[in-house]
């Protein structure tokens, strides 16, 4: 940003202008409410022992964190635990029979879903219970090996898109625990990482063939493309959002804004991205963008982007001890109702973001 634009009092009191395209201090007044602002808290909460590099954190409910430990494995039992987000302490322990500590986005009715081998597993959030995680089906899916999966979810009705490097998506939902093949036509080539994204209730995007298609979901089984775009490059990350008919893709240098009714570009961010987890994600009130990039070698951290224009709004930013080095992020994840964004770095370390605050009324460091 230009040293106008992170002069804070420039965005307060100027609410009746019009937003200038020249003057991005200006043009931040244009932000959701949801933009995370302020840092709210930060705690390291991984055991005090080695780097766990596959240490991961997702929101259970707008006041609940798992945090899943232990490096990737072959379906042992590994450690999660639950942590109050108000201030980080541990409520809950369980473990998890998981080929990979790694979480689903929540579906319609904010259920996990969590992968194992071949097979994935349903999980209902339940605090009050004396286990924190009821597990509710668990989905087998024959020739679909974990380290390929990726996992989309729908936010509209209870259905996943599990994807993979070779094969059709599978459709599975989460109430019942079948599951099918996404209906393709036989010469489709499968040479992307399996990304997908629902566009509303009932179109899933998918890469392949060097095209972003999208396809409209049929009940019985009749499903049938809606629209395919050129994409050449490799899709390292998708997101979707119907509320403004655009789709999201990144490959490795770049994030691109795509109108989902022509295929059409709305815009085009240059970034670096550093592939590890998710590399994207749209905050459930579909109006702030969270994107991993690199901002080193291999040091990963978060851009925030506003998805109308493709202008970065914030950076979160987080110094190892004495503010010597960069931690580098491996995860982040939105709360369900948009309200914070917590972000686990590589040596344990989680902040939590409060979203909505004005930059004057907090009393914290801003991010």
């Amino acid at each position: 940003l230009s040293p106008s634009a992170r002069f804070t009092g420039l965005n307060l009191p100027i609410t009746a202008l019009d937003n200038s395209p020249h003057n991005i201090g200006l043009q931040r007044k244009r932000v959701a409410n949801s933009v995370p602002l302020s840092l709210r808290i930060s705690r390291k909460i991984t055991p005090g022992k080695k780097r766990e590099a596959n240490f991961r954190t997702s929101y259970v409910s707008n006041d609940l964190l798992m945090a899943v430990f232990d490096s990737g494995n072959d379906g042992d039992h590994v450690p999660a635990q639950m942590f109050n987000v108000k201030n980080l302490e541990p409520t809950a322990r369980e473990t998890f029979s998981i080929a990979y500590p790694r979480i689903s986005a929540r579906d319609s009715k904010q259920r996990f879903i969590i992968p194992s081998n071949s097979q994935v597993s349903v999980y209902q959030v339940q605090p009050s219970a004396p286990f924190w995680l009821r597990q509710v089906h668990s989905i087998a899916i024959t020739g679909l090996q974990f380290y390929s999966m990726t996992i989309a979810a729908n936010r509209y009705q209870p259905i996943v898109s599990i994807g993979s490097w070779t094969e059709s998506p599978v459709l599975a939902n989460t109430d019942t625990g079948e599951c099918r093949r996404l209906k393709v036509d036989a010469s489709v080539e499968w040479n992307g990482l399996g990304q997908t994204a629902f566009l509303g209730a009932e179109r899933l995007v998918v890469h392949h063939s060097g095209h972003i298609t999208v396809y409209q979901i049929d009940p019985n089984g009749n499903d049938h493309v809606l629209a395919r775009y050129p994409f050449p490059q490799e899709l390292v990350g998708i997101a979707a959002s119907e509320k403004l008919g655009a789709i999201f893709a990144c490959s490795g240098h770049r994030l691109e804004c795509i109108d989902a009714s022509n295929g059409t570009r709305k815009w085009v961010l240059p970034l670096t991205y550093s592939p590890g987890g998710p590399p994207l994600l749209l905050n459930p009130a579909e109006d702030v963008l969270a994107v991993e990039c690199s901002i080193g070698f291999s040091e990963k951290s978060l851009a925030l982007i506003d998805p109308t224009v493709g202008a970065m709004v914030h950076l979160p930013r987080s110094f190892r001890e004495g503010g010597e080095s960069w931690r580098s992020m491996i995860s982040f994840d939105w709360s369900p109702l948009s309200k914070g964004l917590c972000v686990c770095y590589e040596d344990g370390m989680v902040e939590i973001f409060q979203c909505g605050e004005p930059l004057a009324s907090s009393r914290r460091r801003p991010v």
